[in-house]
């Protein structure tokens, strides 16, 4: 009897300390995203910008922005319009601003959101498809909350 009491309680032991990896490991690492310290977003975007047009490696003069913009204007399939739909019908709320952005290499639209109780929430849109990669909320209290999808 004493056998299989320790054989359990191990057992429920292991599913904790399993359950408690997987979720540290979803909340710290599968969470970074574009606003994160870390350069590598959680997502890959259809639409990829050439190599070496990183926009953190350039100049932040306002002619090569005017330049990347453009670039990345002739990539992306999806325009602006496209992409704050598919953003509200992740988040409800008023479209605050709406930017094609080079993140890491990945061709996306960051849509800001402010909902009535003043959350905003940003929602990258792949600039490819219109699908949504990322959603980060800021709650009141200035913590942030990220949804992958």
């Amino acid at each position: 009897m004493r056998t299989s009491r320790k054989v359990v309680t191990g057992l429920a032991a292991v599913a904790v300390a399993t359950a408690v990896a997987l979720t540290a490991g979803s909340a710290l690492g599968s969470g970074s995203g574009p606003g994160d310290d870390e350069d590598t977003p959680s997502f890959t975007s259809s639409v990829t910008a050439p190599a070496g047009a990183d926009e953190s490696e350039q100049d932040e003069t306002e002619a090569n922005e005017d330049a990347e913009q453009r670039a990345l204007l002739d990539l992306a399939k999806v325009d602006a319009t496209a992409a704050r739909t598919a953003a509200l019908a992740t988040a409800r709320g008023r479209v605050t601003e709406t930017e094609l952005e080079n993140e890491d290499g990945n061709v996306v639209w960051k849509v800001e959101i402010r909902d009535g109780a003043g959350l905003e929430t940003t929602v990258y849109v792949d600039a490819g498809n219109a699908k949504v990669l990322l959603e980060e909320a800021e709650h009141e209290d200035g913590s942030e909350g990220v949804d992958d999808d």
